[in-house]
Order: structure tokens, then sequence, then C-alpha cells
């Protein structure tokens, strides 16, 4: 949604300015790249009337406040799976755990086309998400794609955060934010 409508509610873009700083985006990048996205019109349909031009030092404080610069200069980190999961969305808010929020349809164009293609693999990406087991789901989509690019040594490594996921990822798929 970030970069369709160029907006996020507030705690998606909490979560998600967590997340990056967590893999490594320095302030200055983290700054930059909101910058970016909310100097753009929102396409959000007149629900968000936030911009980087009327709120810049709000956003700069806020970011500021996530790497402990501001505020009670505390040391936040992104969530957990297990919160993601368990945090109830409304219905106007993004984020959450693909593999619990998501319709088959938005999974499938959300997911790497070499799983989609697989139809038995997608098969049971779909069973694993419908019988509301999103860590299993999540895990054989990671399993899947490390066997698709013959990359088998840490297939069975477990991940209970989105950065520990990023991080497995990395090591095999040069994954970079920049």
């Amino acid at each position: 949604n970030l970069k369709i409508n160029h907006r996020l509610s507030h705690h998606a873009r909490f979560n998600l300015s967590l997340f990056l700083k967590d893999i490594g985006m320095t302030l200055n990048e983290s700054i930059s790249f909101w910058q970016e996205e909310y100097s753009k019109p929102s396409k959000c349909g007149g629900k968000c009337s936030h911009s980087w031009q009327k709120n810049g030092p709000k956003y700069i404080y806020s970011i500021r406040h996530l790497y402990g610069l501001e505020g009670k200069r505390a040391n936040y980190c992104s969530p957990s799976c297990s919160k993601i999961q368990n945090n109830n969305l409304g219905p106007s808010e993004e984020g959450g755990c693909p593999f619990l929020t998501f319709d088959h349809c938005r999974l499938k164009n959300s997911l790497d086309p070499s799983v989609v293609q697989n139809q038995e693999d997608f098969e049971k990406v779909l069973f694993l998400t419908s019988q509301s087991k999103p860590m299993a789901a999540c895990k054989f989509y990671r399993k899947t794609l490390m066997k698709t690019a013959s990359v088998t040594s840490l297939t069975d490594k477990e991940h209970k955060t989105p950065v520990e996921y990023f991080v497995i990822l990395h090591k095999h798929f040069s994954l970079d934010f920049r």
C-alpha cells in the first residue's frame, strides 16, 4: 500500500520503521525514505491529509524517537511474528501477517512467482493459511523459496520475527533495502 498510496496508517508506519531500523537502515536513510514517500500526493481518497511538507518536523521527531534519540530514549524493536499475528487490525489498517490476514488472491499476488507456479507448493501454502497456521505457512514458503534457489543449509532454521526471516533470506539471496 505504501508504494501505491504513499501513506500508511500510524501503526503500519511505526512497525515498518522499526523493521527497517532493525535490519540496518540508518536514521538518515529512514528520514529520506519517509520524506520521499510522504512528499508524494496521497492516493488514499481523502482519508489522509498528512504530508511531509506540512508535517515534516513531526515525522522527523517520530523517526528519531524510534531510534532512541528523542522522548524517553527507549530502544524500540520491531514486533515478533506472534505479536503481529495477535494484533487485531481494523478494516482500514494495513500490516499484519500476510499468511493470516491476506485472502488467497492477495496472497498469490504477494508471493514469489516460483512458489505460485508450483501448484503443489502453492496449494500447501493456501492449505496452511486456511487452517490458521501462519507460522507453518510462512516457514513452508521460506523453505520452498530456498529449495527453488538450491539453497538448503538454513531451510530448517526457525524465525520468530520478520527481522530473523529477512536475515535468513538475506544470507542466501543478497536482499537489500537500499
